[in-house]
């Protein structure tokens, strides 16, 4: 029998929304560690280089300088690129799966409540209506 998840552990529906985040922070790291190592950037220099190519941004201020540094460079951006822009599908999904959940959620109290207020409505209202009715004779 599985066992169930304690109370403080994330829902399965955002374990792959971690799962994406996370693995941005990864590529960024990695990113940033080998342009720190291949070009002798500052660490902040290497991680501005990173956000900035893989945003699709490409200020230029920042170029890879070696042919080692270069190759490294297109490998990444053909990856990194792809599993950032998955990462953020995943967690776009997320973020519309909830806010879908929170909608119905929304609706079924509305519906709820109209039905409640349905049922404790009074028949003398129901007659006070068709007393002001005119009478066609």
């Amino acid at each position: 029998m599985p066992k169930k998840p304690p109370n403080d552990a994330p829902p399965r529906l955002e374990r792959p929304a971690l799962t994406a985040g996370s693995a941005v922070v990864v590529v960024i790291g990695i990113g940033t560690f080998s342009f720190h190592a291949l070009e002798d950037w500052t660490w902040i220099q290497s991680f501005y280089f990173c956000v900035v190519t893989l945003a699709t941004v490409g200020y230029g201020d920042f170029t890879p300088t070696s042919d080692a540094s270069r190759l490294f460079a297109a490998i990444y951006i053909l990856l990194s690129a792809g599993i950032v822009v998955t990462a953020l599908g995943v967690i776009g999904s997320r973020y519309l799966e909830l806010r879908q959940r929170r909608q119905m959620k929304r609706r079924e109290k509305s519906a709820e409540n109209t039905s409640a207020l349905k049922k404790h409505s009074s028949p003398a209202g129901d007659n006070a209506e068709k007393s002001h009715a005119v009478d066609p004779e």
